[in-house]
């Protein structure tokens, strides 16, 4: 199998989206499926990580909020080599988005 590296800009800023994003149980590596679930869900990624959560919290009635950092194009050239920076930008701005939360201290 002859997988093609495809090069990517590597932005130095850290930019957020706040917009749906599909979640399902399994690793995509498909870029044409992968873009046909952007297109056909209207989302801006796709991640697998919250599709438990989503499924537990369904017999609850309860919601939830997946903060994800994005890390790889989910196409052929999938790895791991962002997956650490991923989890540590995610796990900051969960910190940042608690904090601004106001507290009730009655």
């Amino acid at each position: 199998m002859n997988i093609k590296k495809t090069r990517r800009k590597v932005s130095k800023e850290t930019k957020v989206y706040y917009d749906k994003i599909a979640s399902g149980n399994a690793v995509q590596k498909d870029a044409k499926k992968r873009d046909a679930l952007l297109k056909q869900h209207s989302v801006i990624a796709v991640e697998m990580e919250s599709a438990g959560v989503n499924t537990a919290t369904k017999f609850n009635d309860n919601g939830y909020l997946a903060i994800r950092c994005i890390c790889d194009y989910c196409d052929e050239s999938k790895n791991d080599d962002w997956h650490n920076y991923a989890a540590a930008t995610a796990a900051v701005y969960t910190v940042v988005l608690l904090k601004s939360i106001p507290v009730n201290k009655n």
